[in-house]
């Protein structure tokens, strides 16, 4: 799914690739031009398709739609009807928009709940919350429901009573079981919200801090990392060059999910001296240690510095103040940021907008267009890595915004350029980078997939004054959703890459949001059929829902680190267990085994993920010759299938003897401390109650 902001939509894609989910796309020459009165269409590469699921006209479910009534629009400036107006006419004036931006897509198994207590939502949502308007508010699409009941407004006030600030980055804390939403600014909260209706909203800058936020994302650790948007001032000798302000955050909770007590550190970067890059040496205009930091080749090292610590205290804090106070490396405004998939969280992205001028003096020497780095680390919990440069940005590919994986090796960035570029280069458009291609070689370039156009009610805004609305669309959202073309891998490298569709959202005006997409990866149209709690219900073919399920991991038997690793590559696990060494359980006289477990989420069945580890046993060098509990090369264990407690012939869950193995519960207890195991009770109990024999 790729999601256009005010506008959603889906993108399938039809292109073929070498690599699981990959996509070859053929490049749309140029952008579209920017011009008085002038609103072209979107052009998409030719495999890919957009389906408009929302958009600002859309009406929202609310009790109270005085308050917030459609997807997109204020009320503040209604016609005689009561309805917002929506086009300038009549003498009324146009109402503000207010530009949903990043989405999160989420399946939950059992549905959500939403206004209206009789009817059922579907399992499939897009969450985003708007970054202009009065009140603030956060919004569910519900993709499988009808027209009707397509947009819930889930909260406007937090928990305090607070309306809630404008909203701009989002995820979802799977340790947690939050949405985590940004608000881009030093005085506005940092929120978590749940996802249900109606949405109970807290504010948790007391330990993530508040700054320009916009990105957001976890690891598998449960840390959670944050990039900043901060413009800074002009530098002396300058007229348009900027000073890098905006910082690379990670916070660390005291235990995975723990959204009150935990650090704040932010990314420094060494320059070849080995002495910090920061906000003082930065300050001259093409200061050395900026001109080094975007040229080609060169690698430095980083390292975590401590910006905030919850045992100090827990009243908000401005990040970015704390953060230049510690020697922070600051950047030229980075917007977004992922993990790629499959590196097992040890490979950051992300982009900078840069000063988005085209007069800018550093335009060309020192990040002006802004770039893509790449973080690199030996674990996303590792205190020590290295930064890269991984694409130098240009004219054409400034202002780099949202971000998405379209397979292991494929990412898409899309541009939020601004006025001054759209003028001279044209709309903003999105790219597909490849993570294997050296982009120091001019002849190597990313492949445009999406010309952004303008529709008319953001072209009448261009040429009116004083509408406070934008003036062109903004591609606000980029969702990845990963399908295995098999329907049998079970993986999930990270929240933002489990299937393969893209939601886009396009800022501004009619505000659509789309699905964009195409033959081989895009859903059957719905065909209405069967009814269901008295409504009709369109039957769709969607991602199945996803099941969270633990692997129990062992081995004893040649490189068992090396196996147990492989495995877990397999198995693409969202998170994986410190591993442990095991004396032998059941056959002594054995070698010790290294054991781990692994959190996936599956949207197999119990059996049918049960049928996929024996088979990457067999693929590791598995032999079931040897005696009950002997030496293994590997063994993968299911012991938990979300509450499912289950058994069949071959098949029990949980596990008979997980109760039983320290070795087990111990690694799982690292991963979710407030397990409960089914029909057995809370996992704390269990590891306290062997560990006492």
């Amino acid at each position: 799914m790729i999601g256009l902001g005010a506008t959603a939509a889906v993108v399938a894609a039809s292109g073929a690739s070498s690599d699981p989910g990959g996509l070859s796309l053929t490049s749309v020459p140029n952008p579209n031009t920017s011009s008085t009165g002038y609103a072209p269409p979107n052009i998409l590469s030719p495999e890919l398709s957009g389906i408009v699921v929302a958009q600002g006209a859309t009406r929202a479910e609310y009790p109270d739609p005085s308050t917030v009534s459609y997807y997109g629009y204020d009320n503040d400036k209604l016609n005689p009807a009561g309805q917002p107006v929506m086009v300038p006419a009549g003498g009324l004036a146009e109402a503000h928009k207010t530009e949903p931006d990043k989405n999160t897509y989420l399946v939950f198994k059992h549905g959500l709940a939403g206004s209206d207590s009789n009817y059922d939502y579907g399992t499939h949502f897009l969450f985003q919350g708007h970054e202009s308007g009065t009140p603030g508010s956060i919004t569910r699409i519900n993709l499988d429901a009808d027209a009707a009941h397509r947009v819930t407004v889930l909260a406007t006030k937090d928990s305090s009573g607070a309306s809630i600030a404008t909203i701009d980055g989002s995820t979802w804390d799977p340790s947690a079981k939050r949405l985590l939403f940004t608000t881009e600014g030093a005085s506005r909260p940092t929120y978590a919200a749940t996802p249900d209706y109606p949405s109970t909203v807290t504010d948790v800058s007391g330990s993530l801090g508040r700054g320009g936020y916009e990105g957001i994302q976890n690891d598998s650790a449960g840390d959670i990392w944050i990039v900043e948007d901060v413009s800074g001032d002009v530098k002396a000798g300058a007229s348009f060059a900027k000073r890098p302000n905006s910082f690379v955050y990670r916070y660390t909770p005291s235990h995975p999910g723990d959204l009150e007590h935990g650090k704040l550190e932010a990314l420094q970067v060494l320059n070849g001296s080995g002495a910090p890059i920061t906000w003082a040496s930065q300050a001259a205009l093409n200061a050395p240690d900026e001109v080094a930091l975007y040229a080609y080749g060169n690698t430095f090292r980083t390292r975590w510095v401590l910006v905030h610590d919850t045992a100090s205290g827990t009243a908000p804090f401005n990040a970015n103040t704390l953060a230049r106070a510690a020697g922070a490396t600051p950047f030229k405004r980075p917007e977004n940021g992922l993990f790629r998939p499959g590196s097992r969280f040890r490979e950051f992205y992300f982009d900078e907008t840069g000063d988005t001028n085209i007069a800018g003096e550093e335009s060309s020497t020192a990040g002006g267009w802004g770039s893509i780095m790449k973080l690199t680390q030996s674990s996303p919990t590792a205190s020590t890595g290295t930064l890269t440069m991984f694409y130098k940005s240009d004219e054409p590919h400034a202002g780099l915004d949202n971000v998405a994986f379209l397979s292991s090796h494929q990412v898409t960035f899309v541009q939020d350029a601004g006025d001054n570029i759209h003028q001279d280069f044209g709309f903003d458009s999105g790219y597909v980078w490849d993570t294997n291609v050296d982009y120091s070689n001019p002849s190597n370039q990313p492949s445009r997939w999406l010309a952004e156009g303008r529709d008319p009610s953001a072209t009448i805004d261009a040429d009116t004054a004083n509408t406070g609305n934008e003036t062109d669309n903004e591609i606000t959202g980029t969702t990845v959703e990963r399908r295995p073309d098999d329907g049998r891998d079970p993986r999930c490298a990270d929240p933002e890459s489990r299937r393969l569709r893209l939601a886009l959202v396009l800022d501004a005006a009619a505000r659509r949001q789309h699905h964009v997409g195409g033959a081989r990866l895009q859903p059957p149209r719905p065909r209405l059929g069967r009814r269901q709690r008295g409504r009709l219900i369109a039957e769709r073919s969607y991602a199945p829902s996803v099941t969270t399920a633990y692997i129990g991991l062992g081995s004893n038997l040649g490189d068992r680190e090396a196996t147990i690793l492989a495995a877990a590559e397999r198995l693409g696990p969202h998170r994986l267990s410190p591993i442990v060494e095991s004396e032998p359980w059941g056959y002594a006289d054995q070698p010790n085994f290294l054991n781990a477990v692994a959190e996936v989420e599956t949207a197999l069945g119990a059996r049918a993920l049960l049928d996929f580890l024996l088979e990457v046993e067999r693929e590791l060098g598995r032999v079931r010759d040897g005696p009950r509990y002997g030496p293994r090369s590997i063994d993968l264990d299911l012991l938990l299938f979300g509450d499912e407690v289950i058994d069949e012939p071959g098949l029990t869950v949980p596990h008979p003897r997980m109760a039983e193995r320290l070795f087990v519960l111990e690694p799982l207890l690292a991963l979710n401390p407030g397990l409960f195991v089914p029909g057995q009770g809370a996992l704390e109990a269990l590891v306290a109650g062997l560990q006492s024999t």
